[in-house]
């Protein structure tokens, strides 16, 4: 709630909240922890006299690529190339951002193959303005699945089968889903209001500025490149692997759960 772009969504309700309730108790609190630098900025913004933590998180299920695999589970078409949109759809998800990209290259995009397709669910009302947004910007011309909602294990199945994860987001703290996208070799394109700065140079995709003209540049340098080989997914599923095993952050938390308890040992 307290990320920038969420802070002035909808600020009525939540400054009201904030001020009677939430407020004491972040400002009584003994750590905040925060996932990424970014969003550790912006509580230390709020509370300049807090003790806060980054700690970012680690990759929840041990899953690796599987392309092939996870294309023939879905009946996905190997001359297919599908951009995934997974996450809540809401607002700050920036999905209307890709689908005014997609129609800016419906050409590009129809020549490669593309298709979006799109898992997650929100509001009826706002999925029902994406969905005419799409008819009148696409005309039908590139083709858009809508699969609802998918939080289960089954989502991996759809992160290993894409040959892009498409996350536009106007704000994220973490954004977990880039991280799983990464882990099972799938490249990203995300903004720069998510805590994925090194990610062009990961070799695993794009930042950009949350806007259609930035995203289009973006998703027309996707276009342009050969698609994926097996080799590159399996390097990049390694490299995140070995940055964000909970082997590599779990001493981090131990750590952090140490101290408190010295400290409250010692009072």
């Amino acid at each position: 709630m307290l990320e920038p772009w969420a802070w002035r969504h909808k600020w009525w309700k939540k400054r009201v909240y904030f001020q009677l309730i939430e407020r004491r108790h972040l400002a009584g609190a003994a750590r905040l922890v925060a996932t990424s630098e970014t969003e550790g900025v912006n509580l230390k913004s709020f509370f300049p006299a807090s003790n806060c933590a980054v700690l970012p998180l680690g990759i929840p299920e041990a899953r690796g690529p599987d392309y092939e695999g996870a294309r023939q589970s879905l009946g996905w078409k190997s001359s297919e190339l599908i951009l995934l949109f997974l996450s809540r759809i809401h607002p700050k998800k920036g999905l209307d951002l890709l689908i005014k990209g997609l129609a800016s290259l419906r050409g590009i995009a129809t020549s490669a193959g593309a298709r979006l397709v799109v898992v997650g669910d929100g509001s009826d009302n706002y999925v029902q303005n994406l969905r005419r947004l799409a008819e009148e910007e696409l005309g039908g011309v590139l083709p858009i699945t809508w699969v609802g909602g998918v939080w289960d294990h089954r989502k991996w199945t759809y992160l290993q089968a894409a040959d892009l994860m498409c996350l536009p987001s106007h704000s994220e703290n973490f954004g977990l889903v880039i991280l799983e996208a990464l882990q099972v070799g799938t490249p990203v394109v995300t903004t720069d209001q998510t805590p994925w700065s090194e990610l062009p140079g990961w070799g695993g995709g794009w930042i950009v500025r949350p806007g259609v003209e930035p995203l289009t540049e973006a998703l027309a340098e996707f276009f342009s490149q050969p698609r994926w080989t097996a080799e590159q997914r399996t390097r990049l599923a390694a490299d995140i692997q070995n940055w964000f095993s909970w082997k590599k952050v779990g001493p981090a938390y131990i750590q952090f759960y140490e101290d408190i308890l010295h400290e409250a040992r010692g009072r």
